[in-house]
């Protein structure tokens, strides 16, 4: 009994301290000037990446089409915000990048008001979600191009919420970018109405990525995976690596499967649709960790409108019994190390979806 109460104090007693050391509170201001607390997770302080090695797409038909190079990271400008019951996201209106997203129901302090911020614009604990069209001669918009947007906070109300960006182009060219969201859910549908008003054809296909400076875990005792994980969903493999083993990661075509970022109880993962060919990769620059997936071309007739499919984005946490109904594979993200058999911040809400 003496023994056993031996091992409890001392289980106790390391499981306070490692929480401490990996979830402390520091104190920032929103883009209103509003106090926030954020749990701070030793980022890399390395300033930002100022270019990407974003590759080359795989064209099967009539054009050659490159995915821009330029900066990964959003430059500080207008946004949207959308708040929804799970979520409060900033949409930037550059690209239409989800720089911004905190989880509603995730406090960083249990009690408290302050939500928990998974992606995040800042420099040096940067991690964001991307997405943009690569076409001929750049004639539609990248994940760089500006977007204009009707309002600036769009409340959820009803149990769908659509939430449109717009681009003008050239030639009579226009594009929509719809932004999807569900009472209830952590996905985001992403996708593009394409008007082509010119006298030409325009070859296109949708691209996301996942962009992030990677979680320095050096100090901890006991370490959890954080990094990268690309899923083959025909042949139920994964690439998994961390961010010190980033450059193994090899390029793949697959019919179906995601691109994920994982951390000890969170995620954001890409999930195209899961009947076309992708093109996956990886890169890194300038201590920014890039996972990009290419979905397949398309063309977009002169004259005609045309939508392109989905890509639906999950921003939250790794719920098991939850996560495996987003996609086919999820489940390959759960690992929470040891520290999942002992008490946590977050460690009631796993468990009350296991029951």
């Amino acid at each position: 009994m003496n023994n056993q109460k031996l091992f409890l104090g001392f289980a106790i007693f390391l499981t306070v301290f490692i929480l401490w050391d990996k979830w402390q509170i520091v104190q920032t201001k929103d883009a209103n000037g509003n106090t926030v607390y954020k749990t701070e997770t030793h980022l890399d302080a390395t300033t930002t990446a100022t270019k990407t090695d974003v590759p080359t797409m795989d064209i099967q038909q009539t054009a050659e089409i490159d995915l821009p190079t330029a900066p990964s990271v959003t430059q500080k400008g207008g946004f949207t915000t959308v708040t929804t019951d799970l979520l409060t996201v900033e949409i930037s209106h550059k690209g239409g990048t989800i720089q911004n997203a905190f989880l509603n129901d995730y406090p960083v302090k249990i009690g408290g008001e302050d939500k928990f911020q998974l992606l995040s614009d800042k420099a040096g604990q940067l991690f964001q979600a991307q997405s943009g069209l690569a076409s001929s001669n750049n004639l539609l918009p990248t994940h760089l191009s500006r977007f204009n947007s009707t309002n600036t906070h769009y409340q959820m109300h009803t149990d769908e919420l659509v939430v449109p960006l717009t681009w003008q182009g050239k030639d009579g060219i226009q594009v929509v970018k719809n932004y999807h969201f569900k009472k209830g859910s952590y996905v985001v549908g992403v996708d593009y109405q394409i008007s082509n008003h010119s006298s030409q054809a325009i070859p296109v296909k949708s691209y996301v990525r996942l962009s992030r400076n990677a979680i320095d875990q050096s100090n901890l005792m006991m370490p959890t995976f954080s990094g990268g994980i690309v899923y083959d969903k025909v042949a139920d493999s994964v690439q998994k690596n961390d961010f010190e083993d980033w450059g193994d990661f090899k390029p793949q075509q697959a019919e179906g499967g995601w691109i994920s970022m994982v951390q000890q109880y969170f995620m954001a993962a890409w999930i195209p649709d899961q009947t076309q060919v992708q093109h996956f990769s990886a890169s890194t620059s300038n201590q920014v960790y890039k996972l990009t997936n290419a979905n397949q071309q398309t063309n977009v007739a002169a004259g005609t409108t045309l939508t392109l499919d989905t890509n639906e984005l999950y921003i939250g946490p790794k719920t098991y019994g939850k996560i495996e109904k987003v996609a086919t594979g999820l489940h390959y993200t759960l690992d929470y190390g040891w520290l999942m058999c002992l008490p946590t911040p977050y460690h009631g809400a796993f468990i009350k979806s296991m029951i």
